[in-house]
């Protein structure tokens, strides 16, 4: 992916929002498969995981339990979404740096 900046209209140095702003609209416009299809794939993994909860919360019969045990069924209910959610951020956090690594050397190139 190769873009061009016109510096020439430009006063100012061109600034590293910029670029990133360049790069995300021309993914954006391209029709071929997107290197950010991994934004739609992480959503649909943390919305899947959202669901979940919310169903096995609602099946939840909480006036049973006692005020300990309730904190800890809750508790244990969450960490199906904490871990989806975790897994996400870590693979935002593995894109950011490929993406990162990518611009760097157009930039230097």
């Amino acid at each position: 992916m190769k873009i061009q900046i016109d510096t020439c209209k430009m006063k100012d140095a061109v600034s590293l929002d910029q670029i990133v702003e360049l790069i995300f609209n021309n993914a954006a416009e391209e029709q071929a498969p997107s290197d950010f299809g991994f934004l739609k794939t992480n959503d649909r993994r943390i919305m899947g995981g959202i669901r979940k909860y919310t169903h096995e919360v609602r099946n939840t019969d909480f006036d049973r339990e006692e005020i300990q045990s309730l904190d800890d069924m809750v508790e244990e209910l969450a960490a199906g979404l904490t871990d989806t959610i975790l897994c996400v951020n870590l693979d935002y956090f593995k894109q950011g740096m490929k993406f990162g690594a990518r611009l760097l050397l157009e930039l230097t190139a």
